[in-house]
């Protein structure tokens, strides 16, 4: 049987995409609270992606989903403009993210990294 894809980290931040600016990492089984912050749209972006990453496919599930691939660093969510992050409403409720490192352009070649979080936000 082929190999099981490799678990190399990809450091998460989560991006408040209405200012473009890091609000800081994202880790699984986070709950961020928009009680007392002005995140009005928001994305994730992925760093320290594995040496040969060509691009990163996003998977997004639940309260909204998204299916995004990033050929180009920054490699977010939503996508950007030359770090210009796009992103969504602020959205209650739970979340499943997917973030896959890929040696080809468009999602193809080798996985280089696999990794599944969960969060939610919450008021």
């Amino acid at each position: 049987p082929p190999p099981p894809p490799p678990t190399a980290t990809l450091t998460l931040s989560l991006i408040d995409a209405s200012k473009d600016t890091v609000v800081g990492a994202l880790q699984d089984g986070d709950s961020i609270s928009v009680a007392n912050t002005t995140i009005s749209a928001f994305s994730v972006a992925a760093q320290s992606v594995p040496t040969g990453t060509k691009s990163v496919v996003f998977n997004l599930s639940g309260a909204a989903t998204r299916n995004q691939t990033e050929n180009v660093s920054p490699y977010a969510l939503f996508g950007d403009s030359q770090g210009n992050y796009a992103g969504i409403p602020t959205q209650l409720g739970s979340y499943t993210l997917r973030i896959r490192a890929f040696s080809a352009a468009g999602g193809g070649g080798s996985v280089l990294a696999d990794r599944t979080i969960r969060f939610n936000i919450v008021r």
